[in-house]
């Protein structure tokens, strides 16, 4: 439940990848780092810069009161980037 998660805490973020699939494994990678590390949870994304490469976000969120399961790692299986008429679909599998 996002709403009892404050939105105190900004953090910057920018990444370089070798292509799209792996700049979003590294995006939530960073995030599911965030949440094991400091119980953080970021629920607004301010994205300045982003192509196929690279990602420049301010991320804002907060301390999350309880972390019911918890993310081992982000993984490539069945990882998927489409593009549809509403923008982009992304199928992702989470190591839980």
């Amino acid at each position: 439940d996002t709403t009892a998660v404050p939105t105190t805490i900004t953090r910057q973020l920018m990444l370089e990848a070798y292509d799209t699939e792996t700049l979003l494994v590294d995006f939530l990678t960073e995030l599911a780092y965030w949440a094991e590390d400091e119980h953080l949870v970021f629920t607004q994304f301010d994205i300045t810069r982003i192509d196929k490469t690279h990602l420049v976000t301010a991320v804002t969120g907060g301390r999350a009161p309880e972390l019911v399961k918890h993310i081992k790692a982000v993984t490539y299986h069945n990882l998927a980037i489409t593009k549809t008429a509403q923008g982009l679909e992304v199928t992702i599998v989470f190591d839980v």
